[in-house]
């Protein structure tokens, strides 16, 4: 799969949050999300109740890859993703199908 790019953050937060939920209809989309090249959560459904995973960064440059496992009834598989940690926050509908991923790269500054 590619991967499509949804941001590039600079922080000095180490300690991040990534929130997820369905803004739209909840269809049965299922995403894992790796860290890294690390599996960091494997398959994830997402559902209009918010969901927080907490993430620790690594000095210099992260990538975090959102992988659809599914594409749910209604393609392609979305979902809203808030990051936030000290200081920051964003917001980032992620879209992801058989073909792409999205990738957040996220610079850790000390």
């Amino acid at each position: 799969r590619k991967n499509q790019s949804v941001g590039k953050l600079k922080t000095k937060s180490e300690t991040v949050y990534l929130e997820f939920w369905d803004t739209r209809k909840e269809d049965g989309d299922i995403i894992s999300v790796y860290i890294n090249g690390e599996i960091f959560t494997k398959k994830l459904e997402v559902k209009h109740q918010h969901k927080t995973i907490k993430a620790t960064l690594k000095p210099g440059k992260n990538k975090i890859i959102f992988k659809a496992e599914n594409l749910g009834s209604i393609p392609p598989n979305t979902a809203a993703l808030k990051i936030y940690g000290d200081g920051f926050e964003k917001t980032i509908q992620l879209s992801t199908d058989f073909k792409r991923n999205n990738l957040l790269e996220i610079e850790l500054i000390k």
